[in-house]
């Protein structure tokens, strides 16, 4: 994938407002557009109204339906997001956590604090694989 990459957006789920913020610059610097959403219902409404290439999750958003919940959610919905790549970023970050993301179909987990490289590389090599559509 090149640095730039117009037309793809993504999804930020997250409930702390400097951490979504900080994602939604890593999404900028590789010429992604992002929307946040706070809660897991916001989250599944943009995903029914938007299209969306890759969503970043925290596991621990606080009301009805924690990240793990809402990832499952997802993947079992049979809607067209259903296969959207998901990168959880969480301070989940024991080995049953990972084992747990793995097993709810999440493609991805890093724990917080992250670099913001590392980050950079985790979207564009999620983006870069084949089952990735990208219209642009």
């Amino acid at each position: 994938m090149s640095e730039k990459q117009y037309g793809l957006h993504a999804l930020v789920v997250e409930d702390e407002r400097i951490c979504a913020l900080i994602m939604v610059e890593v999404f900028r610097m590789l010429g992604i557009s992002a929307t946040i959403a706070k809660s897991a219902p916001e989250a599944l409404s943009v995903l029914e109204s938007n299209r969306v290439d890759l969503i970043t999750l925290d596991i621990r958003i606080e009301g009805d339906m924690d990240g793990w919940e809402l990832a499952a959610k997802i993947r079992d919905s049979g809607q067209c997001y259903a296969s959207v790549p998901i990168v959880a970023v969480t301070t989940c970050c024991f080995a049953d956590d990972f084992e747990r993301s793995s097993a709810l179909g999440i493609d991805r987990h890093v724990a917080k604090p992250f670099h913001i490289d590392q980050m950079k590389k985790v979207i564009t090599q999620l983006l870069d694989e084949p089952t990735v559509v990208k219209d642009l």
